[in-house]
């Protein structure tokens, strides 16, 4: 069964990496993208795509979550949902930013409401849901740079 962000119908299959996307997996370094969003099943298809585009998905399900790995870890990018549970996807990219790191940060959204958050907070990119993995690799390679 095919699937899209939303977990419903879409043009690629989320079990298999895509064949023009084999080739991609020989890069030397992987870009490491934080990945938050509280629906699982979202969550799931975008690391599936990520890994088959040959990046390294982390996955977060919470705001807090994030905001935890974003301390631990080292990131190349950040893809947030921005209705979370616990608070708003904003808090994390207010993060990404005040990590000093330059962070690319995509905010995933099924409203109309990703061009600028609080604060004047304004992402690198939206992803507005239904989205496809031509459109997440559209918005993603313009930030395609591994962690020195």
């Amino acid at each position: 069964m095919e699937h899209d962000a939303h977990g419903g119908a879409a043009g690629h299959r989320a079990q298999s990496p895509l064949p023009e996307a084999q080739g991609v997996r020989d890069r030397a370094a992987q870009v490491r993208i934080l990945v938050v969003d509280d629906t699982e099943s979202v969550r799931f298809l975008l690391e599936r795509w990520l890994d088959s585009l040959g990046h390294e998905p982390v996955p977060a399900a919470t705001r807090a979550e994030a905001l935890a790995r974003l301390d631990a870890m080292a990131f190349d990018a950040v893809l947030t949902d921005l209705a979370m549970p616990d608070g708003s996807g904003w808090d994390v990219v207010a993060a990404a930013r005040a990590s000093g790191a330059g962070l690319p940060v995509v905010v995933m959204t099924g409203w109309d409401d990703g061009a600028s958050g609080p604060g004047g907070l304004v992402p690198d990119g939206v992803l507005e849901k239904p989205f496809t993995i031509e459109r997440v690799r559209e918005v993603l390679s313009a930030f395609d740079r591994p962690r020195a």
